[in-house]
């Protein structure tokens, strides 16, 4: 059965993304994919609605593209259990199961993970315990993130006592649980950090997206970036977990050229939800159809 995409194109911001969704419509268009798009803005509250208009029916052969609302709705029991539906288990993709397994390529060498109430009752033994002790006094940071891969306490940042303040009250605009794991590391100082989409264990594209302080979109084909991509095979190589079949793997170029020529790997995301920044959408749409199908023949055969 030929993949249907369900599409969600104005969730994303920046324009290189958001029109990587247009892409991704456009594709399939043109290669004769079913397709269903959804209205500009949905709110999580009009999903119900929005989707009881999808033509697809349960036994279709179905990828969702778009927010991750939206996959975390057709994950709960209002949503359609298509297959595959999306590649992404929210359970694998927390940090703590990809550490479990690939940790010894993180960027995260000294690090814990902590509920979110104890970070703040003890922000400053952490910030004693994980910052670099050779930073002053005065300027020392720890990192902090979520566990959860979508980003439950918002993003990722770096956090001292002087912006601790103002980091709590912009997390508490999430509304986190006093139980919710967090995770707290110390710094690394990166250079450059590139988006790679994995499928069958090979980087099949990837995209730089950051080189030093800018914004740096840039398809992979430079040297470094194929050294980059080489150290992704290189984790899966040696350490052969994957969260799913297709999926998406961070990895940065950092100071720290003792190991591992300096790259580690920042985290790992979900295809279905993630900016492709400037990765070549096609590969990305072939494969995504490919997989698709083919798991769902596996299972409707």
């Amino acid at each position: 059965m030929k993949a249907k995409w369900l599409i969600e194109t104005e969730c994303f911001g920046d324009p290189p993304t958001r029109d990587n969704a247009r892409r991704i419509a456009q594709l399939a268009k043109e290669r004769g994919h079913e397709t269903f798009i959804l209205p500009n803005n949905v709110k999580f509250s009009d999903l119900p609605r929005v989707m009881a208009k999808c033509p697809f029916t349960k036994d279709d052969c179905v990828i969702t593209y778009g927010s991750l609302e939206l996959v975390k709705y057709q994950q709960s029991p209002r949503g359609v259990p298509w297959i595959p539906g999306d590649w992404c288990d929210f359970n694998k993709l927390r940090a703590t199961t990809y550490m479990a397994h690939w940790g010894i390529f993180s960027i995260h060498r000294t690090y814990g993970f902590y509920p979110y109430a104890e970070v703040i009752r003890h922000f400053d033994r952490l910030l004693y315990g994980y910052a670099d002790p050779d930073v002053k006094l005065d300027e020392r940071a720890i990192f902090i993130r979520s566990d959860s891969n979508d980003k439950i306490i918002g993003g990722a940042g770096l956090v001292t006592s002087a912006t601790f303040d103002k980091w709590r009250h912009n997390v508490e605009a999430y509304s986190p649980s006093p139980e919710t794991l967090v995770m707290v590391s110390r710094p690394s100082t990166i250079e450059q950090e590139w988006r790679f989409v994995i499928a069958d264990g090979k980087v099949i594209t990837g995209s730089r997206y950051r080189y030093f302080d800018d914004v740096h979109l840039e398809r992979m084909g430079d040297d470094v970036s194929l050294k980059a991509a080489a150290f992704a095979e290189m984790v899966l190589k040696n350490a052969p977990w994957t969260p799913s079949s297709m999926f998406c793997m961070d990895v940065a170029l950092t100071t720290n050229k003792q190991s591992m020529d300096g790259f580690k790997i920042v985290e790992c995301g979900s295809v279905n939800v993630c900016g492709l920044y400037d990765c070549d959408v096609e590969v990305v749409f072939n494969k995504a159809s490919e997989i698709a199908e083919k798991e769902h023949s596996e299972i409707f055969a």
